[in-house]
């Protein structure tokens, strides 16, 4: 049978995960939106070089199976605009300023700020575009500079110990 202290337990447990849980939710959001941002541009800059307005590639990523989580946000944006009667450019606002990736808001706001100026939103995209690409490309090398480092450390390692398990035996 279980005494008291095992509901302490259990009451522990669950107010940790209750704790962690919501941190774990912001951050997964972020990292996953980080992620396909870079795909997200470069698609919205095909569209507006084929002359859709942002409001409706919005749209279509909402209801597109390409990406997952921009396409959550993309949602979250039109539901804004569709339930709250929220103009396309407010809603992204909003959605950009409670959104936990600086690299999301900055792009958003950005776009709206030149949707809203009047400025080439298309040359905006393509530089944005070409940014965080070139980021990304920036994480991949690193990646791959920290496994090589990793592949020589494990190989040393073995080398090492394979010539002192054979010195070993040899005395």
């Amino acid at each position: 049978t279980a005494g008291p202290h095992a509901t302490l337990i259990v009451t522990n447990a669950a107010l940790t995960d209750l704790l962690i849980y919501p941190s774990t939710k912001v951050s997964s959001r972020s990292r996953s939106v980080d992620h396909e941002l870079p795909f997200m541009v470069a698609y919205m800059t095909v569209m507006a070089y084929a002359g859709v307005p942002p409001e409706k590639v919005i749209e279509y990523l909402a209801e597109s199976r390409i990406f997952k989580a921009v396409r959550a946000e993309c949602q979250r944006i039109v539901r804004d605009i569709r339930v709250f009667a929220d103009d396309p450019l407010s809603a992204i606002d909003r959605n950009a300023m409670n959104h936990p990736s600086q690299l999301y808001k900055d792009f958003m706001l950005g776009l709206t700020a030149t949707y809203r100026t009047g400025g080439d939103v298309r040359h905006y995209l393509e530089i944005k575009s070409s940014e965080l690409f070139a980021k990304k490309m920036e994480e991949v090398r690193r990646l791959a500079e920290k496994i090589g480092l990793f592949v020589n450390v494990f190989l040393s390692l073995n080398l090492v110990l394979s010539l002192s398990l054979y010195a070993f035996f040899v005395v």
